[in-house]
């Protein structure tokens, strides 16, 4: 089983957490308050693995054309159950190869999907294809600096739980991501560290600076 098909497994359960979790409201919070700062009605946002649409739903409400894509169809299916004006849904895998070229997305977002590609140098290659110049580029990544995060694989490999960390390839920072991204190219505006709402991580948050207890690192980039 790869990441798509774990996450088509679990996609309708995967849609009520942003009801139901306190991590991902905390999630939703964090993103949406960046959306309203950075990202203007009527401007072309692709969401690069959005999921149920939570996200996509968002901005299109506020006035943007959006465009949704995700490696899985049932995530897809869900999308479009909810679409209304201003957004469509495709299934298209990451890195992107199959979108049109022109025009230009004014934003490019992707929360919570890096971890899971197999290439994220040619995934953020992709994205610059796509995006235009004075474009936005906001994406989340776990936060490799996360004491939580360290000891969460060690219970991976010590009891195979939490399943999901299977497919889990990548973890980051802001800044290791800004040098892949290419400094002369990308401007990194602002970083956030945020997650970790279970009684461990919140001891840990307590006791830790947010960069080494949070377990999620959200970066705003603007493309030169």
């Amino acid at each position: 089983m790869n990441a798509v098909d774990f996450h088509s497994d679990i996609a309708v359960a995967f849609s009520k957490r942003y009801e139901q979790s306190a991590d991902f409201q905390e999630r939703y919070q964090v993103w949406t308050a960046l959306f309203d700062t950075y990202i203007q009605p009527g401007q072309r946002v692709l969401d690069a693995g959005c999921g149920t649409g939570v996200f996509a739903h968002y901005l299109a409400k506020r006035g943007c054309s959006v465009t949704g894509v995700d490696g899985s169809p049932e995530m897809i299916r869900l999308c479009q159950k909810e679409a209304g004006p201003g957004v469509s849904f495709s299934v298209a895998m990451l890195p992107l190869t199959d979108l049109p070229e022109q025009p230009l997305f004014d934003v490019i977002i992707s929360s919570s999907v890096l971890e899971y590609v197999p290439d994220l140098a040619q995934t953020l290659s992709s994205f610059d294809q796509y995006l235009r110049s004075g474009g936005h580029l906001l994406v989340s990544l776990p936060n490799r600096r996360s004491a939580y995060r360290i000891l969460e694989r060690l219970g991976y490999h010590l009891t195979g739980q939490p399943p999901y960390l299977q497919h889990v390839l990548h973890y980051s920072t802001a800044t290791s991501l800004t040098d892949q991204l290419t400094p002369q190219t990308y401007h990194l505006l602002t970083q956030h560290t945020f997650g970790g709402t279970n009684i461990i991580a919140r001891f840990m948050r307590r006791c830790l600076p947010a960069t080494f207890a949070d377990t999620l690192f959200v970066a705003v980039f603007q493309k030169k």
